[in-house]
């Protein structure tokens, strides 16, 4: 069994080709295969399973020449040819039958891979973790409810699966804001992202926020820790609402053993801000940071050690982390691939909605937490209203990075 990423997935794929050994391979397992949809990637995750269709069409054409009945055989399907077609045989002639399970909890248009796959499919909206969703604006905190409220959401209807967020139609639907309740304001706090962070309601768990950039990833981190040490003069693990309480012994030995581990890893340049934010709670994960600092906040915030950990949406894929709560610190400034084609600047957009219900599955992982919440910062009625369309948008349908026609 190898575990691994695309990217190593379809170097090893073509070493086995190269080398004549690709029936050892029996079973390929695709997660996040909406990741086809990506420009950065996602023509290579095409490429590497338009190499496992035609190897195993192959397979299927050989054995059906194997399987078919010759003058010999006097015509009957019972023979002893026939019956050796099977796929041990298939084996035995260099081939294999690779069976293929490509995973995905934010795709409308499964359907459509599906037949391109020539798999069958197996459609569910169940999470067994309830994921409660919320717009922030300016100290107001508004519910979101699939049942309508204060503001409309829309989008256009499409068909498919539920959202990885749960319990949420793939279709467009009715659904709305609904004011919910206040949340204590913090000073020098100017979007409300640390007064959210540390909310008694979070009860002192684990939580993630999404930074459109890496830039703003360590903005947003800098500005939490602030928040933290000049304002309570706590780390955000010893609060509860907005009160003092100290940090346990043992838990800032742990942070300082964890501040070392960076320093000696040092491959991101980043030892100064580290300083900052990990005595407080505090980490950060971008793909700026080496591969040794990323591992070490991982296990750092599914430890407890880091409470609050300000990422970018590449933690989104693959990563099983025990966050209570995902808060999105935009609605806009979102590197959006293919945003410049609708004159948008790719680097300056609106946060899409399959990113979106990405992130937002993050919170409340099964066996991690008993619920989640999601929880998006906007600035205004206006930004508000369109985050109420987000949230009650389809899903987008996937399409080939390859075909030429896209536009």
């Amino acid at each position: 069994m190898l575990l691994c990423t695309v990217e190593k997935a379809n170097v090893m794929v073509n070493r086995l080709i190269e080398e004549g050994r690709v029936n050892e391979l029996g079973l390929v397992v695709l997660d996040e295969v909406h990741m086809l949809a990506e420009e950065g990637r996602g023509y290579l995750l095409e490429l590497l399973l338009t190499k496992l269709r035609v190897l195993s069409r192959r397979v299927a054409a050989s054995s059906h020449r194997h399987a078919e009945p010759t003058p010999r055989d006097g015509g009957g399907g019972s023979s002893g040819r026939a019956a050796a077609a099977g796929p041990a045989t298939a084996r035995e002639r260099g081939l294999v039958s690779i069976q293929l399970v490509a995973m995905s909890a934010t795709l409308p248009n499964l359907g459509e891979l599906a037949r391109w796959l020539d798999a069958g499919l197996f459609v569910s909206d169940y999470r067994p973790v309830p994921l409660t969703e919320y717009v922030y604006d300016c100290g107001t905190l508004w519910q979101w409810s699939w049942h309508g409220g204060d503001v409309g959401a829309g989008g256009d209807a499409g068909a498919g699966v539920g959202a990885a967020s749960g319990g949420v139609p793939s279709q467009a639907s009715v659904g709305g804001l609904r004011e919910c309740r206040r949340v204590a304001a913090l000073k020098d706090d100017c979007d409300g992202v640390a007064a959210l962070c540390f909310e008694e309601g979070v009860g002192g768990k684990e939580v993630l926020v999404f930074c459109a950039t890496k830039l703003k990833t360590v903005d947003t981190a800098r500005a939490i820790a602030s928040a933290a040490a000049r304002i309570h003069g706590v780390a955000p693990a010893g609060m509860v609402g907005h009160s003092r309480k100290r940090v346990r012994p043992e838990l800032t030995e742990r942070r300082a053993r964890l501040l070392e581990d960076l320093m000696e890893a040092g491959g991101s340049g980043l030892c100064d801000l580290f300083e900052l934010v990990v005595p407080v709670g505090v980490g950060l994960h971008h793909a700026g940071l080496a591969m040794q600092e990323r591992e070490l906040m991982e296990a750092a915030f599914r430890d407890g050690t880091i409470r609050v950990l300000c990422c970018t949406r590449t933690l989104a894929a693959g990563v099983n982390l025990p966050a209570r709560r995902v808060i999105f610190r935009s609605l806009v400034g979102w590197p959006n691939s293919g945003a410049g084609a609708s004159g948008t600047n790719k680097w300056d957009a609106p946060l899409r909605v399959n990113d979106y219900r990405q992130m937002a599955g993050r919170a409340g992982r099964v066996g991690l937490s008993d619920y989640g919440e999601s929880i998006l910062i906007v600035a205004g009625e206006r930004q508000r209203a369109a985050a109420a369309q987000l949230l009650g948008s389809a899903t987008e349908p996937m399409r080939s990075c390859l075909a030429s026609s896209r536009p």
